[in-house]
C-alpha cells in the first residue's frame, strides 16, 4: 500500500516511521482532514500527535507516481515490532513467522505470519523506488516527499527491544534476506533500485480457488441443462449461453478464468503444480503451465459464446424491425 501525495507515493511499511509520515503527510497535504484532527476531542494532555493516523491518509495498491521508500535494517525492525507487542521470547516468535503458530500476544493468541510489523518489507512495493534508510536518511526522505523535516515523532517503543543471540540473527537476516538485500543497496539517500513483484504462494492459491469456486463449478452448474447456443471446452466441459441474465453471468466469469491464469502465470514455476475442477467436480491436477492454457481456453470459450448469442440477439432485433416495416 502507498501513502499518496500530489506528487509522490510512500510505501507504508508499518516500524519504519509510518505513523510519523502519514501524520506529516496530513498535515502537509490534507487541510481538511487536518482540520478534523485539530478540532477532535483528546484526552487531557494529549493532541493529534499523540495518536497514529495512518487509516487517515489516501492510498492507493497500486499507482504510477513516483516511489519514496523508508528501508529499516530488518533485525532491527523485528526488534522494534517485538518490543511494541511487548514480546520476549524471540525464538517463539521466530518460529510464529516460519511456520504460522500462534503465540500469545497482548490482545489474545494469534500468529505473526503476515502481520504487517513482522511481514517483509520487500513484499509492500513493487517496480522501481528510491530508497532512503531508516532512521539516518529521514531528512532527505521529507525533503524529497515534500514533507516539514523534522518529522513529528509519534509510536515511539516504550517497552525494552530484546537481545538477540548470533543465531536468532543469522536465521532472521535468513527470513528477511530480500529486506536485508534492499537495505544494503540503499547505500545514498533516495538509491534506485526495482522490487520484483511479490508472488505469495498462498495468496495465489486461495485466488485461484476461488477463482475456480465461481467460474468453473458454478457456472457449469448454470449452463449445464441450457439448451440453446453451446461451446465445447476441452472436450468434456459444455459451456451453453441462454438468457440474458445468464449472459451476463458469463460475461463476469471470463474475467475469473483470465484472472486465474494471470495468478498463474505470475506464479510461474514456484507452484510444483494448479488443481482445477471439471464441470462434474471432478479434481484436475495439472501441470502449471497446462493449467495456464486450458484457463485461457475456457476465457476464450465464455467469450466466443458471449458473441455468438450477441451476434443472434441482434440478428432476431434486425429481423423483428423489418418485419414491422
Amino acid at each position: 500500500m502507498y501513502y499518496l501525495t500530489p506528487t509522490v507515493a510512500i510505501v507504508a511499511a508499518f516500524k519504519c516511521g509510518s505513523s510519523s509520515v502519514a501524520r506529516a503527510v496530513i498535515k502537509q497535504f490534507y487541510p481538511d482532514t487536518e482540520a478534523k484532527l485539530q478540532n477532535a476531542h483528546y484526552p487531557a494532555g494529549q493532541g493529534p500527535n499523540d495518536k497514529q493516523w495512518q487509516g487517515f491518509v489516501p492510498h492507493a495498491e497500486q499507482t504510477d507516481l513516483p516511489k519514496l521508500m523508508l528501508i529499516r535494517d530488518p533485525v532491527e525492525r523485528f526488534k522494534s515490532a517485538m518490543a511494541q507487542f511487548a514480546l520476549t521470547d524471540v525464538d517463539a516468535a521466530i518460529d510464529s513467522i516460519q511456520n504460522d503458530n500462534v503465540i500469545q500476544l497482548q490482545r489474545g493468541r494469534r500468529s505473526l505470519k503476515g502481520n504487517p510489523h513482522f511481514t517483509t518489507q520487500a513484499s509492500l512495493a513493487s517496480g522501481e523506488v528510491a530508497l532512503y534508510r531508516f532512521p539516518d536518511h529521514l531528512e532527505q526522505f521529507a525533503t524529497a516527499a515534500g514533507l516539514d523535516y523534522p518529522l513529528p515523532v509519534i509510536n515511539e517503543a516504550t517497552n525494552p527491544k530484546p537481545e538477540l543471540t548470533a543465531e536468532q540473527i543469522a536465521t532472521l537476516r535468513e527470513i528477511y534476506a530480500d529486506d536485508v538485500a534492499l537495505y544494503d543497496a540503499a547505500t545514498e539517500p533516495g538509491t534506485a533500485y526495482t522490487i520484483a513483484e511479490h508472488v505469495d504462494e498462498a495468496e495465489v492459491a486461495l485466488k485461484l480457488k476461488q477463482a475456480k469456486d465461481q467460474a468453473l463449478m458454478q457456472l457449469e452448474h448454470e449452463y449445464r441443462n441450457a439448451g440453446e447456443a453451446g461451446v465445447l471446452v476441452d472436450g468434456s466441459d459444455l459451456v451453453t449461453v441462454g438468457s440474458e441474465v445468464r449472459m451476463r453471468f458469463a460475461a463476469d466469469a471470463v474475467a475469473n478464468y483470465q484472472e486465474a491464469a494471470n495468478l498463474l502465470q505470475l506464479a510461474g514455476d514456484r507452484l510444483p503444480a494448479a488443481v482445477l475442477w471439471d464441470a462434474n467436480g471432478n479434481e484436475l491436477q495439472l501441470a502449471v503451465a497446462d493449467a495456464i492454457e486450458l484457463l485461457a481456453r475456457y476465457a476464450v470459450a465464455v467469450a466466443t459464446a458471449k458473441v455468438t448469442y450477441m451476434q443472434r440477439q441482434a440478428a432476431i432485433q434486425t429481423a423483428e424491425t423489418i418485419e414491422a416495416i
